[in-house]
């Protein structure tokens, strides 16, 4: 049998990504794919990236108000089995797929020393962002893939059903945690005043903040 589910969370953006067809071997049974997706930065100053930067995320189907994004989608695979508890799943396996969304310059020359390195800070910033929720990606996949190695039903023909119920709740739960993530992360950069400024062109990103992703 095999099972997916779609899942979206918001970020700095976070959205949706399906994993490519096939997948590295299983570790403990959990494969996992990530790739990244940049979309291009066009300018030389600034100014000019800020107004870039949302266009092209808004292009790349980044939520408005990011100009970055993680996705995730899970699926699983297993045979059904009898045994004296019902109808379990054999040998199941969770292939997780994650994708970024990031921003780039499609090119640095011209930029000026001080303005490149401004911008590859925030870069920094995003990326540091956009791997706590990868993490917590991570946790949500292994969530269920111990979830997997336990389940049954009275009847196989209910375990999908089964198995589709509990993943949603897991589902459920790491939305919750994707935007609490979230909201502590905006409220520590408006405390702490992290909000990169690029010469009267504002990007809004916690520079300093590492989540501790419970």
């Amino acid at each position: 049998m095999v099972g997916r589910i779609a899942i979206f969370v918001a970020a700095a953006g976070f959205a949706c990504a399906s994993p490519p067809a096939s997948a590295p071997k299983a570790v403990d049974g959990l494969r996992t794919l990530i790739d990244t997706v940049y979309f291009p930065v066009s300018g030389t100053e600034p100014r000019e990236w800020a107004a870039s930067s949302v266009r092209e995320a808004t292009r790349a189907g980044v939520r408005p108000g990011a100009l970055a994004m993680t996705g995730y989608v899970p699926r699983w695979t297993y045979a059904p089995r009898v045994t004296e508890y019902g109808c379990e799943p054999k040998n199941p396996v969770l292939i997780l797929g994650i994708r970024f969304v990031m921003p780039r310059l499609q090119t640095e020359s011209g930029v000026s020393a001080s303005d490149l390195a401004a911008w590859r800070g925030y870069v920094r910033a995003l990326w540091r962002h956009e791997e706590g929720h990868a993490t917590l990606a991570m946790r949500s996949g292994t969530e269920l893939r111990d979830s997997l190695r336990v389940l049954h039903a009275g009847e196989c023909g209910l375990l999908n059903a089964h198995i589709d119920s509990v993943a949603m709740g897991i589902d459920a739960k790491y939305r919750r945690l994707q935007g609490a993530a979230d909201e502590r992360a905006r409220t520590n950069a408006r405390a702490a005043g992290q909000i990169v400024q690029f010469r009267g062109s504002v990007l809004a990103v916690d520079t300093t903040y590492r989540d501790s992703v419970p």
